[in-house]
């Protein structure tokens, strides 16, 4: 199990936080080695629809029992239970407006990341990175929710959309005309307020009132909908209008669409991706600042909230957006500028530059080692603190690699070709029943968790049995690395961690 992703997706909720999430996971996936198999998708909530959805892109989904008396501390502790005392999840992410600091605190130490997507900046978050890609968003609004070492990745630069749209661009620059013919109306995945049967309504009234004017509407919705019976309906009574279901091509239906009618979530930027004009409504709280950015960028029509429009408010922006050419072909233009679709990608960068792994020494690393292990910083806490000549350093390295008691790991920093070497974790077998485990991180590498994490990712194979090791009394770094990750100490040199069969004996012993 290496990446978790908790998140709720439902008739009520809608399905943005789990689009988005789904498509940072597929472009994780593509970027790196992970497999779908590797991650696991947590909820308290699930539509039947949604569930499918996880399956098709070929991941994992875990429903947490429902409860009365439902908590953060109970759905921490359950996402947490499923990760296991015994093993750690390279990446965290939770895209959730109910769950804050409380939660995330519980859970840091089961895995190396966590990463928080939100769009609200109004409440404490504890993460490595916090992904908030709303359009105008300026780190000052973070200033005081996030710890220090938090990395922002803010604004439309870090717009989390499906590669689909990016190729797109181009063709929709290339073949986007001036006259509306096809207008799409999207309300989200669920649309919760049948928004899209009023937009009709007033279409209706648009179209009777001007029988000169001439389009075809497609509804946009998918079968998790509360009101598609009444959209399937009112289709019917209308040949200029249509309606799509559970959509695949939605990169290519806009593709076709002359002007977008509908709210102004994460569908925003798929719009703007393609350069489609909108007439843009907020349906959520957390959609206010959007509208208002995409307003001031020229990129919507702003109607704000639809229940505070009317008939002739709605036809006069219509009728604009139709007859003024040059309204109609700047907002077009200004929406281009707004996503480029190369956001996901971005983040991804980030995370993957920031995921450890152990991979089994070579020959190659003999001159690695050394540099470490010549670092008077780092030498002065190892059992033999004299400096060794690189031959003898030699000798003993290459002994290592040829002895089967003795395994050698390098703690790589990155994905792939990327991987930055960062330091070793060394285990000697003791007896059949023990082993001993030294540790070294690159002096330039320090106070960064990073010997933290290597530990919490210690093979299963010698988890299994009793680690021992020593910890310089000196050395209060060491001291405090074990104490942060949970051991309890049981001399002035030694820490003991509790493993799931039996008690582990934990120390930071030294080379040479």
């Amino acid at each position: 199990m290496k990446i978790i992703a908790r998140l709720d997706a439902n008739s009520t909720i809608g399905a943005g936080h789990l689009i988005r999430v789904l498509t940072l996971l597929n472009q994780l996936v593509k970027q790196s080695d992970y497999y779908p198999s590797d991650v696991l998708i947590i909820s308290y909530s699930l539509s039947d629809s949604f569930k499918n959805l996880i399956t098709h892109h070929g991941f994992r989904y875990h429903m947490i029992n429902q409860v009365n008396n439902w908590s953060m501390d109970y759905d921490a502790q359950t996402t947490a239970e499923l990760i296991g005392d015994d093993s750690i999840a390279d990446l965290v992410i939770v895209d959730h407006y109910e769950l804050d600091k409380r939660w995330e605190q519980k859970l840091t130490t089961y895995c190396h990341q966590l990463i928080v997507i939100d769009d609200l900046a109004n409440r404490e978050h504890h993460c490595n990175t916090l992904i908030d890609q709303t359009l105008g968003r300026k780190k000052d609004d973070y200033s005081d929710l996030v710890p220090p070492y938090c990395k922002l990745l803010l604004g439309a630069t870090y717009i989390i959309l499906r590669p689909e749209f990016q190729p797109l661009r181009i063709t929709a620059k290339q073949t986007r005309s001036n006259n509306i013919k096809n207008i799409l109306i999207a309300f989200g995945a669920t649309d919760p307020q049948d928004n899209s049967s009023k937009v009709v309504a007033w279409l209706a009234q648009f179209l009777k009132t001007n029988p000169q004017i001439n389009f075809h509407c497609t509804i946009m919705i998918t079968s998790a909908s509360p009101h598609l019976n009444n959209i399937k309906q009112i289709c019917k009574m209308s040949p200029w209008l249509s309606y799509t279901i559970d959509e695949k091509n939605v990169a290519e239906l806009l593709l076709k669409t002359d002007l977008a009618i509908g709210a102004s979530g994460s569908a925003s930027w798929e719009r703007c991706c393609l350069g489609i004009p909108t007439i843009a409504f907020q349906t959520a709280d957390n959609q206010k600042m959007v509208l208002a950015e995409l307003d001031k960028a020229g990129a919507i029509a702003n109607l704000k909230k639809l229940t505070e429009q009317s008939q002739d408010e709605f036809n006069q922006c219509l009728s604009r957006l139709i007859d003024d050419t040059n309204y109609y072909t700047n907002m077009r233009r200004n929406s281009f500028k707004i996503c480029d679709g190369t956001g996901t990608s971005l983040i991804c960068d980030h995370l993957l530059s920031n995921t450890l792994a152990l991979r089994l020494a070579t020959k190659k690393d003999e001159n690695l080692l050394y540099r470490w292990q010549s670092n008077p910083h780092i030498r002065q806490f190892f059992r033999n603190p004299n400096a060794v000549t690189f031959n003898e350093h030699a000798t003993w390295f290459r002994n290592s690699l040829k002895l089967s008691s003795r395994t050698i790991y390098i703690i790589e920093l990155g994905s792939n070709s990327n991987a930055l070497p960062v330091g070793t974790l060394r285990f000697d077998k003791v007896n059949s029943q023990q082993y001993e485990v030294s540790i070294l991180i690159d002096h330039n590498f320090q106070n960064q968790k990073l010997g933290w994490r290597a530990l919490k990712s210690t093979p299963k194979k010698f988890r299994s049995k009793e680690i021992i090791a020593s910890v310089h009394i000196d050395n209060k770094a060491s001291q405090q690395l074990f104490l942060s990750a949970g051991y309890s100490q049981i001399t002035n040199n030694s820490f003991l961690l509790k493993s799931e069969n039996k008690s582990c004996l934990l120390r930071s012993s030294h080379y040479e």
